[in-house]
């Protein structure tokens, strides 16, 4: 056996229970959530592996790089035989081979040496058995290993093993709960158990307590509330915001569901990619981690209506944003009214409707990191009340929707980093209490005398001036609970992303100086500037800057088509609907305004005269009152109008990625149980996903997906009886990049069309185009000729 060094890894019994107990009960439900993502064998898994020296050992493959475990999962389907990386140390990778019809084995991988088993280029590879001859071991064991190194032959420049990469250490030291494959999307579960206990918590400080029966002990009348001062939650209707959170939601669920793509989004034709891990194979997306099928983890129930499902589940989490946005707004201080204007510009934005019905990440992370912002906002507002069971609820909350943003994509770390400085627009740093204060706090307020005028306000006693230090520390409590427990969770998923951006299989960020002009004109920098004058509070006036720099910086990694950028720039661009809510004209600003109204306009035509001097002074006003709320409201039904029509003259013409995915979902799913489906999935840097989900035949191997900047041997990748095949020649074949190999291919196969279906030809990509006559067509693979490519 070749050596192989394995990697380090008492109250009344009358009065309600007291609030805490609802707080276990949620920290219960969330050891629960825990205790059930633990993995466990599925119904109808392989046993356990058997204890003889010949069977595979447990190691831990979350050692491996995501770029090796992306590399070892695409050579295992394009051998038909199922292949993981187990481990890694150094340059050398351990695979496991799983052969139909034979157990298990391992193979070690590394640079070669004259002990290898079998060199392939620079790769020495060895099956690590324990026999006296390999060729006594079973046929599929030796079919597998033939194929495996025939294969790596092939394809020199994709083998990594992650050896430059992050260090080992990183890697090694974090606990094993870190890369546990979660069967649902936990984090968000527990963050909506916070939720719940919160508004538990809520209704029942507005339930009147039996003690405070007048019957029993009568007490003197409650003097009424200050004017200056805000209502309190007791006394606020409690259903009043429910409404208006209900009527959001389903104001945006409806826009969203009708005039949604319901298609994919990704460029490149890499939305079936993404359908294709949450639907079939969740190894596609090793390289982001396993939040996308964390979270779309009902989809594999629903089958060959997968794709819709998950379209359905990310419209309903797109429509959350406008209602987290509208909660978010009347934390700031908003009035009711003001706070609906960026919920209902965002309901109706064109781009989150248009995206929202796709398999885009952007609706979740826009979701997550609203709902992150609002809760740490409200921890904030807890600690300046003193509520210690708030502000854990508020931060289990703020932690679960970043851990289930982090887990998605790298595109939300910087959406989510954003997010925890909300933090400090809670706390009164620069508004302490006066010092008046501080007795009202230790004794009784003193009645108000009879003759008091009621349009006196008295001042609400407040509490003691905040600590500066007692904030400072509560915020790196609590930041440091944030990040520990994303580490913890996740901080595995974070590294092997981290290795996949290193070894170039992901984008890298690109932050020269120049981003800065380059990708917004001066209209972006002066509503900027204009609404750092305006808005109130003062303390939204960074968050602006800060978001929209963050923008700036990063949109240029999502330029390769107008929709994508525009989708990418949602994630940073709510704040500006905030400030546009929050902007306020000063009362010398209205007198400027006024002076130059009527300088402009002549006095013999001001509406307000035109009224004075036809009507009396009380008709006047309520006419203007009546003309001004019709004018406001034909404004708005304008805006929601040209909104939709903006919204449905973006939905035509589709791409042609996307017209191809329609059109062979459809004609894929007719395709015999026993056949197999060939396709070209990759010519230069353009890629192409089918959705290979709707064919019958899920076998291993049943969709091969070939490479043309590799030789490809049909003979050799469908055997010398290939049986019922059907090959897809995709619009992609008819580019520039894909032409060449795709006859080199079709020359290979004595082909019997079936169906073809022409395409427009719209780019999803700048610069990738599909050639003056794109379509898709499916034959019959009638044979296989002997000649070469």
């Amino acid at each position: 056996m070749t050596p192989f060094t394995p990697c380090t890894d008492s109250t009344n019994g009358s009065l309600p229970p007291p609030p805490v107990s609802l707080v276990k009960r949620a920290f219960l439900a969330a050891a629960l959530l825990l205790a059930l993502g633990v993995p466990s064998p599925a119904p109808g898994a392989a046993p356990p592996p058997p204890t003889d020296p010949s069977s595979p050992a447990a190691v831990d493959p979350s050692l491996c790089a995501a770029s090796v475990h992306g590399w070892v999962a695409r050579a295992g389907t394009e051998i038909a035989v199922p292949a993981s990386a187990i481990a890694c140390t150094g340059d050398r990778v351990r695979i496991r081979l799983t052969p139909t019809g034979a157990p298990p084995f391992d193979v070690d991988m590394a640079p070669a040496t004259p002990r290898a088993f079998r060199t392939e280029g620079r790769w020495g590879l060895s099956p690590l058995l324990e026999v006296s001859d390999f060729r006594t071991t079973p046929l599929p064991r030796q079919h597998a290993f033939d194929a495996f190194c025939t294969w790596v032959a092939a394809h020199p420049d994709d083998i990594t093993t992650g050896a430059r990469a992050t260090p080992s250490f990183l890697r090694s030291a974090l606990p094993p709960i870190a890369h546990h494959a979660w069967r649902a999307p936990w984090a968000l579960l527990l963050a909506l158990l916070a939720l719940l206990a919160l508004f538990a918590l809520a209704f029942r400080a507005r339930r009147p307590s039996p003690s405070s029966d007048a019957s029993l002990a009568p007490s003197p009348a409650p003097s009424p509330p200050a004017l200056s001062s805000p209502p309190s939650p007791a006394s606020a209707p409690p259903r009043a915001p429910l409404r208006t959170a209900a009527a959001l939601f389903a104001l945006a669920l409806a826009l969203r569901c009708v005039l949604g793509l319901w298609g994919p989004l990704h460029v490149n034709g890499q939305g079936g990619l993404w359908v294709l891990a949450a639907t079939v194979d969740p190894s596609e997306l090793q390289h982001y981690g396993s939040g996308y099928v964390e979270l779309f983890s009902l989809v594999p129930a629903f089958g060959a209506s997968g794709d819709l499902t998950l379209f359905a589940l990310n419209t309903a989490l797109g429509a959350l944003s406008p209602v987290l946005l509208w909660a978010l707004a009347l934390r700031l201080g908003l009035t009711p009214r003001r706070a609906l204007v960026p919920a209902v510009l965002l309901a109706f934005d064109p781009i989150s409707v248009l995206t929202a019905a796709t398999e885009s990440y952007f609706p979740p992370i826009l979701t997550c990191a609203l709902l992150g912002a609002w809760s740490w906002l409200s921890a904030a507002h807890a600690a300046e009340r003193r509520r210690p069971l708030d502000i854990a609820l508020w931060t289990l909350a703020a932690a679960g929707a970043a851990i289930t943003a982090v887990r998605l994509h790298p595109a939300a770390w910087i959406p989510t980093a954003l997010s925890t400085t909300w933090l400090l627009l809670g706390f009164s740093w620069l508004h302490p209490a006066s010092p008046s204060a501080l007795s009202a706090l230790s004794a009784p307020p003193a009645p108000s005398p009879p003759s008091a005028s009621p349009s006196a306000p008295s001042a609400p006693p407040t509490r003691p001036p905040p600590r500066i230090a007692h904030h400072l520390g509560l915020i790196a409590l609590l930041g440091a609970f944030t990040a520990a427990t994303l580490w913890l969770t996740s901080g595995r998923a974070i590294v092997a992303t981290l290795d996949a951006i290193h070894a170039g299989h992901l984008s890298r960020v690109d932050l020269g100086p120049a981003a800065l002009w380059q990708h917004h004109r001066w209209p972006t920098w002066a509503l900027l500037l204009l609404l750092s004058l305006l808005v109130r509070p003062r303390r939204l006036v960074p968050m602006l800057w800060l978001y929209t720099a963050a923008d700036i910086l990063l949109r240029r990694v999502y330029g390769q088509s107008a929709l994508w950028q525009q989708s990418f720039d949602r994630l940073y661009l709510w704040p500006l609907l905030l400030g546009l809510a929050a902007a306020h004209l000063s009362p010398a600003h209205r007198d400027s305004a006024r002076t130059l109204l009527a300088r402009l306009l002549p006095a013999r035509l001001s509406p307000a005269r035109l009224l004075r001097e036809r009507l009396s002074p009380a008709r006047a006003r309520r006419l203007w009152r009546i003309g001004a709320r019709t004018t406001a409201l034909a404004a708005a039904l304008a805006a929601a109008a040209l909104a939709i029509a903006v919204t449905w003259r973006l939905r035509e013409p589709r791409t042609t990625d996307a017209q191809e995915y329609h059109w062979t979902r459809q004609a894929l799913a007719h395709v015999p149980p026993e056949c197999r489906v060939l396709y070209v999935g990759i010519a230069g840097r353009r890629n192409e996903f089918l959705p290979t989900f709707v064919v019958p035949n899920r076998a291993p191997g049943a969709s091969i997906r070939l490479d043309t900047r590799r030789p490809n041997l049909l003979g050799d990748v469908l055997g010398d009886a290939p049986g019922c095949v059907r090959y897809v020649r995709v619009a992609l074949c008819g580019s520039a990049e894909g032409a060449p190999g795709c006859d080199a291919i079709e020359r290979q196969l004595d082909l019997h069309l079936l169906e073809r279906r022409d395409h427009t030809s719209v780019e999803s990509y700048r610069g990738f185009s599909f050639g003056p006559d794109p379509h898709t067509a499916i034959f019959d693979v009638r044979g296989v000729r002997p000649s070469r490519p």
